[in-house]
Order: structure tokens, then C-alpha cells, then sequence
């Protein structure tokens, strides 16, 4: 069982770009909870997240916030530029909720990738909170997050 890393939205890494600039923020609400206390903000049609890297996974968490009243955020995810999906907020409550899975990928070929994720500019603000990638590697360089139902953990 390989493991994940956990990459923070404020990873140099990860390219932002955007006509009038993504905003960062340290939290969403005050009883929001987001990984390394930040998030990156997206508000602007076209804004753009992109991330490259290697392994066999990727999923995408954010925080919500009043998507029943304000509508959900408005992104369409890729990888490798193939097959868009657009993220959909329907079972989610209205009110700030952290670490919502808004993307997973499929399972891919180990090897490099590229996520992105672009803005419409519709519906509630997008607050982007952090990545995790399947390595499929069992000792990778970085921030692992450890599940506890692993057998191998002693």
C-alpha cells in the first residue's frame, strides 16, 4: 500500500493564475478548520490551479461555504488535459465545512501528471485548502498523512 502526501495550498508548487490574482486568507470562518490554517480563493472566471505530480492519484479538498444559499463554487477539474469533470455540491449543507472532497481523479499510471483546476466564476467563492497524492511509493519525501485502518502501522 503506497502512501499520501498531503500538499498545503500555500506549496510553492502549485501555479495560481488568474487576471485579477487569486487571494489567500488563513480561514474561511471561526469555526472552519483548514489544513496549515490558509486557503486559496478563487472568484474570477478563468482563475486557474495547476499541479504536477508523480504517482497514481490525486484528489482536491476545500472548504464550503453556505453553498445552499449562496450556491456552490463553479470548477471543472483535468488531469493531463483529459476528460473535464465539474465538481458537484449537492450533499453538502449550508454553513462553513472544512476538508470536503471536491475532486478525485481515477486511478492513473504511476508517472508525472498534471492537475488543473479552472474557475467559471459561478456561484459561491472557491476556497481551495489542500491536495492529497497517491505516490504509490511506501517511503515518499514530504508530509504523509497516515490512515490508522493501515495494517502495517505497529
Amino acid at each position: 500500500m503506497g502512501k499520501f502526501l498531503i500538499i498545503d495550498d500555500s506549496d510553492p508548487d502549485i501555479k495560481y493564475t488568474s487576471t485579477t490574482g487569486w487571494s489567500s486568507e488563513s480561514l474561511v470562518g471561526p469555526d472552519s478548520n483548514e489544513y496549515g490554517e490558509s486557503v486559496h480563493i478563487s472568484t474570477t472566471p478563468g482563475d486557474m490551479m495547476e499541479y504536477s505530480f508523480e504517482g497514481i492519484g490525486i484528489s482536491v479538498y476545500a472548504t464550503l461555504n453556505n453553498v445552499v444559499s449562496q450556491g456552490q463554487p463553479d470548477i471543472v477539474f483535468s488531469i493531463d488535459n483529459e476528460n473535464p469533470v465539474s465538481f458537484n455540491a449537492s450533499s453538502v449543507g449550508d454553513g462553513v465545512v472544512s476538508h470536503i472532497l471536491v475532486y478525485q481523479s481515477p486511478v492513473l499510471l504511476n508517472g508525472t501528471h498534471t492537475l488543473k483546476a479552472i474557475s467559471t466564476g459561478r456561484g459561491s467563492p472557491f476556497y481551495f485548502d489542500f491536495l492529497t497524492v497517491d505516490t504509490a511509493q511506501e517511503n515518499p519525501v514530504g508530509d504523509v498523512i497516515v490512515d490508522d485502518r493501515d495494517l502495517s502501522i505497529l
